[in-house]
């Protein structure tokens, strides 16, 4: 079963020519995952028009000691490993805009580096320690690519920042944890949340907060700022 046209894969195959150095990408799945099967498939196709590209695929639960290695929680997760590491993670199957943001993520790994504003930069600069960026998602949200982008750019550009990009339609227990009930929904370090798709700075001031002292608040809620375009709802979740 083919999971990309021919047309598709054509225009496919001459973007990955722009690639500016090889990317390996870690895939972690499990089985009787339909989720895991389609987006194996996809990624194996994609592989398949360049030699730039390098799949790696393990079984979650059969390599149990590099899935922990790696510090897999769920599956399917997409690992983009460059010359700035492996801290971008995708974590669902791919689909509708997702896989834009798949590529998009895939040109900036491969560069090694990412285009950040100089307003975002200089809240960025200084951050030294660890940033963990939840960016929950769902497939068909028209404001999820930029955020997820954004996120993705941080985490290439800055060693410090990881960026997970997670489709909600396939976590529905992780969304509920983090009580995601409208997309997209921005999570650092489990204490800076906010919604909607914000700016580059506000995004980069939220990075910021999240790595303050002890004795800020667990969570802070940015407050609506102009030019965020407001969160999109999630609609049923799957049981």
């Amino acid at each position: 079963m083919a999971f990309l046209e021919a047309d598709i894969r054509e225009k496919l195959r001459e973007r990955l020519l722009d690639l500016a150095g090889p990317v390996r990408l870690v895939f972690f799945k499990e089985n009787m995952s339909d989720a895991c099967e389609r987006a194996e498939g996809l990624l194996k196709e994609v592989v398949a028009l360049t030699d730039k590209i390098e799949l790696k695929v393990y079984n979650r639960y059969l390599d149990d000691t590099i899935a922990a290695e790696y510090g897999i929680e769920a599956s399917p997760t997409l690992i983009l490993e460059g010359p700035a590491g492996g801290r971008v993670r995708l974590m669902g199957k791919l689909v509708g805009y997702e896989f834009a943001v798949f590529l998009a993520a895939l040109k900036d790994t491969a560069a090694g580096k990412a285009e950040v504003g100089q307003k975002a930069r200089e809240k960025l600069g200084w951050v030294a320690q660890p940033a963990r960026i939840r960016c929950f998602i769902t497939p068909a949200c028209v404001h999820c690519p930029k955020v997820a982008r954004t996120a993705q750019r941080f985490a290439v550009e800055y060693s410090h920042v990881t960026a997970e990009i997670i489709d909600i339609t396939e976590f529905p227990a992780l969304a509920a944890q983090y009580e995601v009930d409208q997309v997209p929904k921005v999570i650092i370090n489990d204490r800076v949340m906010f919604l909607g798709a914000a700016p580059e700075h506000i995004f980069a001031q939220a990075v910021a907060l999240s790595v303050q002292g002890e004795r800020q608040p667990k969570v802070e809620i940015l407050p609506r700022a102009e030019g965020v375009r407001p969160p999109n709802p999630q609609g049923p979740r799957r049981i």
